[in-house]
């Protein structure tokens, strides 16, 4: 998915060229001391950050859960916010 000014190559781009950017982080050995409820949105078309990565997630932080769009890349709050909003909105009607 792209927009039309080409958002998420220079995204990709601007990250790639930062040594301390989404690129280099590892946090994996601290999923597990997330405490707060965690709702984990995945793409099934996003190449970038896969359905699997997105479950490896969602199965490390305590209580959290996965919904899987696949109609949706990278960036499900832009690409259908109504959707995206829903689930959310559902999702923190019931962790309050």
């Amino acid at each position: 998915y792209e927009t039309r000014d080409n958002f998420t190559e220079a995204v990709f781009f601007a990250s790639l060229a930062d040594p301390n950017g989404v690129f280099a982080w590892n946090i994996s050995d601290s999923l597990g001391e997330i405490i707060n409820p965690t709702l984990v949105i995945a793409g099934r078309q996003d190449e970038v950050t896969t359905v699997a990565h997105n479950q490896q997630l969602a199965e490390n932080i305590p209580n959290a859960e996965i919904k899987i769009f696949d109609h949706v890349a990278h960036f499900c709050q832009l690409e259908d916010p109504a959707l995206f909003n829903a689930q959310l909105g559902e999702f923190i009607q019931r962790v309050a």
